[in-house]
């Protein structure tokens, strides 16, 4: 049998900061805070937050996961800089995930999905035959 994976997802494309630390299917822990425009100045202190809640250490995590949007950029960067950093440090794969195909994890029809966006404009996006939920790390 595979030992489960523990992985670290981090999401900082809108003025909320989402951390999720998952052990196969089991969510460990979960953290959305409003933090505004502040994501460089709080997401490792959230990070450490989630890890300490979780009573891990960086060096449990087998994987991390990044949101990349659609959303902010500068939020976006933040957190993709701060994943690819620690991917490297602690020699595990780092990947990106479309907030899109989170909404639409283990869909097997052909599904229609929109985003709020900014200026009360939206983003919308149709996945047909596509299965999603067979990520393997």
């Amino acid at each position: 049998m595979q030992p489960e994976v523990i992985a670290l997802g981090i999401d900082t494309s809108t003025p909320y900061c989402g951390l999720s630390i998952v052990s196969g299917k089991d969510i460990l822990v979960e953290i959305n805070e409003y933090i505004g425009k502040k994501h460089a100045e709080n997401l490792m202190l959230l990070t450490h937050k989630a890890l300490d809640l979780a009573k891990l250490k960086f060096t449990d995590l087998n994987a991390i996961g990044v949101g990349v949007g659609p959303g902010n950029f500068t939020g976006i960067r933040i957190s993709v800089a701060a994943v690819r950093g620690l991917s490297l440090a602690l020699k595990i794969p780092a990947f990106g995930i479309l907030r899109y195909e989170a909404f639409c994890l283990n869909q097997t029809t052909d599904t229609l999905c929109s985003i709020n966006g900014p200026n009360d404009q939206f983003y919308l996006v149709e996945y047909r035959n596509k299965k999603f939920g067979s990520c393997n790390l």
